[in-house]
């Protein structure tokens, strides 16, 4: 589900935000505003234009990196078994080096403000739109997604994500060290001296979701995080953590032993859902997603 795309796409066209939203057709866009850090695969956004919700999906790791070109775009066949449309976003940082498969969006050295520049490109998304966009990412990605929804201020824009992290640097040292490596440090290692946690802090990224209460947009939207119960892994280091820190209540009855349980915020602005979604880390089915997809938009 949501596999990843890679490789150097026809046509690629630099545009303004102006000409984006007068879009109907599909296509892949650099946006002008940004400085090359947004740059899109857009799908049927004629249906956007009618009023469909947009789907804003992020892309998790990179698989068998180094035999992939840049750019990498996620959520294209899940879009079009929605029947909505999409705007696909690549993480600039991965073009950096192919030994680095993943980068969370959250930024470099050199960029140290992408992730204000997703929020403000994804505010302006939902400011043109007739209902509030979803970001949508599973893994890295959905912890993108949650990142940047927890950035947008003016607008409403919901998140369904699955299986995410909500640290990065409690997520597997291998992959933390390859990012803190090549964006931060130009190649080498970080040293005893410094935990990539104050990197990270010392640059200004969003990069601990567990450790704050969730900002919740005060103009509204809603987060519907799915966690498979058999990723212990992000269960344990990830999930637990989130659910803490935001105080969120079981509202099933435990006695009933069901598999599901589910844990809401007092505003319910934030539904965890953890279940049988899916075996291990891996996505869950495409009907799983697209039941949630409905329900996030009223259908």
């Amino acid at each position: 589900m949501s596999k990843s795309i890679g490789g150097v796409l026809k046509n690629k066209t630099t545009i303004s935000m102006d000409e984006f939203f007068s879009l109907c057709d599909s296509g892949h866009y650099l946006i002008d505003e940004y400085g090359g850090d947004i740059e899109v695969l857009a799908k049927n956004l004629n249906l956007w234009r009618a009023g469909k919700p947009v789907i804003i999906c992020f892309t998790a790791a990179i698989p068998k990196r180094k035999e992939k070109q840049y750019p990498f775009f996620s959520g294209i066949k899940f879009s079009e078994r929605a029947k909505l449309p999409l705007i696909a976003v690549a993480d600039p940082s991965i073009r950096r080096s192919l030994d680095l498969s993943l980068a969370w969006y959250a930024g470099s050295l050199e960029r140290p403000t992408l992730q204000n520049s997703l929020s403000d490109f994804v505010g302006k998304i939902s400011f043109n739109s007739f209902s509030p966009p979803i970001l949508f990412g599973g893994s890295g990605g959905g912890f993108a997604a949650l990142a940047v929804k927890s950035l947008v201020s003016n607008t409403p824009c919901h998140a369904l994500v699955w299986n995410p992290q909500t640290s990065i640097t409690e997520y597997n040292k291998k992959f933390v060290d390859s990012y803190i490596s090549t964006c931060f440090l130009d190649g080498k290692s970080q040293g005893k001296n410094v935990s990539a946690y104050e990197i990270l802090e010392a640059n200004n990224i969003v990069h601990d979701l567990a450790s704050f209460p969730y900002k919740s947009n005060e103009m509204g939207g809603k987060v519907l995080y799915l966690q498979s119960k058999s990723d212990g892994f992000h269960v344990e280091h990830h999930l637990k953590k989130f659910i803490d820190v935001n105080f969120l209540s079981c509202c099933k009855d435990k006695s009933l032993n069901s598999q599901f349980e589910e844990y809401i915020s007092s505003d319910k602005s934030i539904s965890v859902r953890l279940g049988p979604f899916s075996d291990g880390h891996s996505a869950p089915s495409e009907d799983m997603l697209l039941d949630n997809i409905k329900e996030l938009i009223g259908e």
